[in-house]
């Protein structure tokens, strides 16, 4: 071979090995062998190999970390070098078996040129196999000729007959290539083939060798015999494991060696193998890390426990001068008494006051570590009007104090829809009467002279009724008690002119919730239990049912939940305003109407308290109706009279 003086030397770079839990020793002198082999193969005047020292060297002056973990960072630190070529040595451990995987690398494309599999139980063994197996990496991935390197003179071998020459049919064939899992480069002799799994290509018939190539994958080598029609798979075994989390509560935020990782429960993450730290970094929780050597093939499940992050409250509740004993409830659960400093956890969302059969409700915005003090003052309360009941001869009206609560999915509540947060405080300024029951059939026909209910049932609530008919209803009724009428109806527009009008009136969505919650902190409306107080499908036997059958709520109201939806004065939109709301009415145009409760055709989530319902206002069935309310004033009020 003749080599000219000015020919352009290649750079060799042998990485040290990686092995899990190898002695360093053990792994450099492998590399060794491999530095060996290259030099004893490799032409002097061609190549240049680089010795331990001079790369550590030339590393540590320009700064640069001389680990490496992926195959894009060992082709970095051989650009890093000015390395033409770098090759790189990976030993696993399978049971007593060792398996030793060179890669040859071209560094300026980054293209895999060949990689060659070593397997033996014994470390001596390895070492003289990583000798003879480098010279075979090295001669398959640079094409270098297996004969002698000196040239003879004169002509060789036989005299070429003028009839030497054949053709052979089918010289070819077109074969299959998959892979679990699939997307692997399929190299064949070296060359690249398929840039991902499954593929279909020709290649020369006969002998080849095969290599699959995953990322995070070990490469997977078969010998074929290629024939038209055939089919190849390659079974690739990951060099990760996965890693599963789960706390309690869920939705604890994990990292994983200081990187976001995800939220509680995490299900089967892929992992590298190698040592790894787990932490929590969470606003509302905290805990201690947890360390575990991940190998491959393997999985990791933690079960991680959380600690709350802290934070107190101290409630007072006054009545003008006097300072009164409450029942204090964070989130539904009962923590002590106020006027007692009270430790919560630090994302608590909301605390209630039970004080004289009376619930208040705040949303709570704490600090770590501190306390929060919460003054409620109730001497504007007036105790003797929470008992006030009006009766006429087909319908009872109950009077609910005005006050503040927190409308919408409150903690409570459970699987709310999107239309129900977030939760928002209300506070309604007046006090107001409510109709104890749906409106029946009973009263309906004395004011309308009609029913066009399908259950029909005089003590059964009214339904197949639009929400004008309820309108319509409202203001006839107060026209037969003398009382002043709310609504004026211009065809399909209705306008609530006198927002204190004391005459009957559809509810808005704000007093209907703050009444059927009823001051108490229940899923529906007086209990937990959806069977005490709601007709709904599983129980209803498909129709309404007489008012008042089922347990009443703190304020003494029945059927707040299911038996029949009820209308309510506001036009519908999803809520998106979290703020604080006084005597809502609603947005002022919307092509629907707000129908709140449930009925009997309702699944339990829907006869919830929270529960909202966007209807067509012309839109009337039999599991709808209404219930109507009149704003009181501050004198006292005598019973009502029915008009003959």
């Amino acid at each position: 071979m003749t080599v000219s003086a000015f020919a352009e030397v290649q750079y060799v770079a042998v990485l040290e090995f990686r092995g899990v839990e190898l002695d360093e020793q053990i792994l450099h002198n492998l590399s060794d062998q491999t530095r060996r082999g290259a030099t004893e193969l490799l032409s002097k005047d061609e190549y240049l190999i680089m010795t331990r020292e001079n790369m550590m060297g030339i590393l540590q002056d320009m700064g640069k970390d001389t680990t490496c973990v992926g195959g894009m960072c060992e082709i970095e630190i051989g650009r890093n070098l000015g390395a033409d070529i770098v090759v790189t040595g990976d030993i696993v451990q399978y049971g007593p078996i060792y398996v030793l995987t060179l890669k040859l690398y071209a560094t300026q494309s980054g293209a895999l040129l060949q990689t060659v599999e070593v397997q033996e139980k014994d470390l001596l063994e390895l070492k003289n196999d990583a000798f003879s197996q480098s010279k075979v990496l090295f001669q398959k991935g640079l094409g270098l000729s297996t004969g002698p390197s000196i040239l003879q003179s004169g002509f060789t071998g036989e005299k070429p007959g003028a009839d030497d020459w054949m053709v052979t049919d089918g010289n070819t064939a077109v074969v299959q290539f998959a892979s679990s899992p699939t997307g692997a480069v399929v190299l064949v002799d070296g060359q690249l083939l398929c840039t991902e799994t499954p593929c279909s290509k020709e290649l020369t018939s006969g002998g080849h060798t095969v290599v699959f190539q995953k990322e995070r994958y070990f490469p997977y080598e078969v010998m074929i015999n290629a024939k038209s029609g055939m089919k190849f798979s390659g079974d690739l075994k990951p060099r990760f494991g996965h890693v599963s989390v789960a706390s309690n509560p869920s939705g604890v935020q994990i990292l994983i060696d200081g990187e976001e990782f995800g939220s509680t429960p995490i299900s089967g993450i892929e992992v590298d193998a190698g040592v790894h730290t787990l932490s929590i970094d969470d606003p509302c929780y905290v805990g201690q890390e947890y360390r575990f050597q991940m190998k491959t093939g393997d999985t990791e499940n933690v079960m991680y426990p959380v600690t709350a992050r802290q934070s107190a409250i101290k409630v007072t509740v006054t009545d003008k001068e006097n300072v009164l004993l409450g029942d204090v409830y964070v989130d539904g659960t009962k923590v002590g008494q106020s006027s007692s400093v009270i430790k919560i956890p630090l994302c608590s969302k909301e605390v209630q006051v039970k004080v004289n059969d009376r619930t208040f409700s705040e949303i709570l915005n704490l600090q770590e570590r501190q306390v929060s003090e919460i003054s409620l003052d109730i001497s504007q309360v007036q105790e003797s009007r929470n008992n006030e009941v009006m009766k006429s001869v087909d319908y009872t009206v109950k009077r609910i104090s005005s006050g503040t609560f927190i409308m919408g999915c409150t903690s409570e509540q459970v699987d709310c829809e999107e239309d129900e947060n977030p939760s928002h405080k209300v506070t309604l300024t007046q006090d107001f009467y409510m109709m104890e029951s749906e409106v029946t059939q009973e009263l309906y026909e004395r004011v309308m002279n009609s029913n066009p209910s399908k259950y029909k049932g005089g003590n059964r609530p009214v339904e197949t009724v639009n929400w004008y008919d309820a309108i319509k209803f409202a203001n006839k009724l107060s026209s037969m008690e003398g009382l002043e009428q709310c609504y004026v109806l211009d065809f399909t527009k209705v306008l609530w002119l006198n927002m204190s009008c004391t005459g009957w009136r559809l509810p808005t969505e704000a007093e209907w919730e703050y009444a059927a919650r009823g001051g108490q902190a229940y899923q529906y409306s007086g209990s937990n239990s959806v069977d005490d107080v709601a007709w709904y499908d599983k129980i209803s036997d498909g129709q309404t049912h007489d008012v008042c059958r089922k347990q009443v709520n703190g304020y003494g109201l029945c059927d707040m939940s299911g038996n029949v939806f009820e209308w309510v004065w506001d036009q519908y939109e999803e809520s998106d305003d979290s703020t604080s709301m006084v005597d809502p009415t609603g947005p002022i145009d919307g092509s629907f109407r707000v129908a709140r409760g449930g009925g009997w055709d309702a699944s339990n989530q829907s006869v919830q308290v929270s529960g909202r319902f966007n209807v067509d206002p012309a839109n009337a069935y039999d599991g709808l109706g209404f219930r109507l309310v009149r704003t009181a004033n501050n004198n006292s009020y005598a019973p009502l009279r029915s008009e003959d």
